[in-house]
Parts: structure tokens; sequence; C-alpha cells
């Protein structure tokens, strides 16, 4: 219901189109009261089981989006935080390496745990460098 009435506000798709460039509204959750993230906020999300320390070296890599609405719910057991954010379709499928590499190549090491922020522009522009299709070199750090 809040991804539909998202898209609808936005005038994107509910659901990843298949067509690059083409925006949806995308959904990613966090078990714990707390909202460690808020609204305007971008990510680039790592598929990762929660379980899991870090993410596999093939772990599949989504490209940056923009946290559009948050949704603490205390109802579930353990008590959830729901970020639904506006992503884009790319043309290139990015791995978890790939991420290492891009930082490794600005002197940076990999991320430290699974919620890495950054803030400095060389390491944004490596990250967002990973899709050239989205983000032309000449406009990286302009999220």
């Amino acid at each position: 219901m809040i991804a539909e009435q998202l898209a609808d506000q936005n005038e994107v798709s509910a659901h990843p189109a298949a067509e690059m460039g083409n925006e949806y509204i995308d959904m990613f959750w966090e078990d714990g009261d707390g909202i460690r993230l808020h609204e305007q906020d971008h990510v680039i999300l790592v598929e990762c089981a929660q379980s899991a320390k870090k993410p596999r070296p093939h772990a599949a890599v989504y490209p940056p989006g923009r946290i559009l609405h948050v949704f603490p719910d205390h109802s579930d057991s353990p008590p959830r935080v729901y970020y639904y954010t506006l992503g884009t379709v790319a043309s290139t499928d990015i791995v978890y390496q790939d991420v290492v590499e891009a930082l490794a190549s600005v002197g940076s090491g990999p991320p430290v745990g699974y919620r890495t922020r950054y803030d400095y522009a060389r390491r944004v522009d490596a990250l967002l460098n990973l899709w050239p299709d989205l983000y032309p070199s000449d406009q990286s750090s302009t999220l």
C-alpha cells in the first residue's frame, strides 16, 4: 500500500521496470526500533543475509536510491523499520567486490559492517562511477 502511494506521488512504477533509467519504488528494512536513516538520505543497497557479518564478494549491489519514506513498525516482533526508496534501473550489474575495488582505487578500505557512511567526495564519486550510465563522471558527486 505505501509503495503504491509513493509511486503515484512520484509518478514512477511501484516495481522495477526492465528499461534502463526508469525509476521505481523499492523497500528494505532493519530489525530494531531505532530509525538510523532518514528521508532524503541516499543509500546503496547490498544484498546480504541478516545473519551474515559481511556480504559475499558476488552479492548484488543496487544503484543509489533516495529514501522517500520511513515507517517504524513496532507491532512486528522484533520491531522493524521499513525504508522506501526511489531507485533507478541501471544497465550495469554490480557486485560487492566491485564496491571494494572502487573504494581501494581511491585509497579507502572496504566498508566496515553493513552500515558505512561515505561523506568524502572521492569515495562517493568512486561508488557512483560504478554506474556510468546513471552518473556520468562529470557530474558524479551531485547527488
